[in-house]
């Protein structure tokens, strides 16, 4: 349901109003026809019905509950508010819009547009991943056996993985806004001038909320499915909605519209884009700052064609052979992506190999590819423990692009 209106208060002002609600009721995935799907609520694993798991990691046969914390459309847990498809409805959901274009002076060549909105999306959740939890997906590991006879082996239980959804979660919500000057030039150009900004909260990510706290003896060889804080489960994946994005950006953009066989574009972007996301310790940090994987600060592109004056207006086979040729092209360049270092291994002890000690100078050679930087700024931390490496500290080499 939406409203939505262009008001033009004055010749040279123009405001542009709206609103619009959207309700979300099961999306994006529906119901599932047989009610074959199960979740996991961490809220309801009791520890005390844990089953009896072993030092090699593997089940013992006939103890614990091994629906424990899990929920289904017939059984619920006693969770309220719920549908069919094991989320919450949404109403209220409501994305104001404001922009207007005003132009002062009596030339008319100046304008300067602004605007702000709420934006709402169902983002990108697979009711399928549910549909692989117990009790609709079982499996067996069976050792010491030959192929004319599979069952004949000794047969064997181990913790499952499991996914996982906050049934109470919120929808992404994007607000957008933004203030440009524009002014047009001489000879055809039009020079704009901009700042673009947006605010992205709700947004979803998944990560492990079945890892343990660094523990010395996992990183030495215990197994992991002994020290999990729900025992009897693997890694449960854990699809929420509490990761955060922020951009702030200036645009300059001068354009020349196509005039006298010539028309050209220069754009440059400076802008900064972060975000808030899960780190190493998938229980304490679901919202480390850092830069955004796709933030580039610096973005410069100029494109332009030119038409070919030679045999344009040349009538017979020599005109329609060379007249009418142009040259056009685009270059780019445009600061390199930020990245963070990983070790190989498990040193934390925690299932997931993880970040090293910053520990030096940085030492950036942005000329020497096989020493972009300085090794010797990073060192091994010590068993059992998480790396003190924020995410996304170093930046790769920029990137350029020629096309004529």
């Amino acid at each position: 349901m939406y409203f939505q209106d262009d008001w033009k208060v004055r010749p040279n002002l123009t405001l542009n109003l709206g609103l619009r609600e959207i309700i979300y009721v099961s999306c994006p995935d529906g119901y599932e026809k047989y009610n074959n799907i199960s979740d996991f609520i961490p809220s309801l694993y009791v520890a005390s019905q844990a089953p009896t798991v072993m030092a090699n990691g593997r089940l013992v046969p006939g103890t614990g509950n091994p629906l424990n914390g899990i929920i289904t459309p017939t059984s619920r847990g006693g969770l309220t508010g719920l549908d069919r498809a094991l989320e919450t409805p949404r109403y209220g959901n409501l994305g104001p819009r404001f922009g207007f274009a005003y132009s002062p002076g009596a030339d008319q060549k100046t304008v300067v547009r602004g605007g702000y909105g709420i934006f709402y999306h169902w983002d990108n959740d697979n009711q399928q991943s549910l549909s692989v939890n117990p009790p609709f997906s079982k499996s067996a590991s069976i050792f010491d056996t030959s192929l004319d006879n599979p069952s004949g082996g000794t047969g064997a239980s181990f913790p499952a993985g499991l996914n996982s959804e906050d049934p109470y979660y919120l929808y992404p919500q994007v607000q957008q806004w933004s203030l440009t000057v524009a002014r047009e030039l001489p000879t055809h150009t039009v020079l704009s001038v901009g700042y673009v900004g947006n605010h992205a909260g709700h947004l979803d990510q998944s990560f492990n909320i079945n890892q343990p706290q660094p523990n010395l003896p996992v990183a030495n060889g215990t197994n992991l499915s002994t020290v999990v804080p729900f025992l009897g489960y693997g890694s449960i994946a854990e699809d929420d909605r509490n990761s955060s994005a922020e951009y702030n950006g200036l645009q300059v953009d001068a354009r020349h519209h196509f005039a006298q066989g010539f028309s050209f574009e220069v754009a440059y972007t400076w802008s900064k884009d972060r975000c808030w996301q899960v780190g190493q310790d998938t229980w304490t940090q679901q919202d480390e700052p850092g830069l955004c994987s796709v933030d580039q600060p610096q973005n410069f592109m100029v494109n332009y064609v030119y038409q070919l004056p030679f045999y344009k207006n040349q009538a017979g086979a020599a005109g329609k052979l060379l007249g009418g040729w142009q040259v056009s092209g685009i270059t780019a360049q445009a600061s390199g992506y930020p990245f963070t270092i990983s070790e190989q291994g498990d040193r934390s002890g925690t299932g997931n190999a993880g970040r090293p000690n910053w520990v030096g100078p940085l030492g950036i050679q942005p000329k020497n590819v096989s020493n972009y930087f300085s090794t010797a700024a990073f060192a091994l931390q010590p068993l059992g423990e998480f790396g003190n490496e924020g995410a996304y500290i170093l930046r790769g080499l920029r990137t350029r692009l020629l096309e004529f």
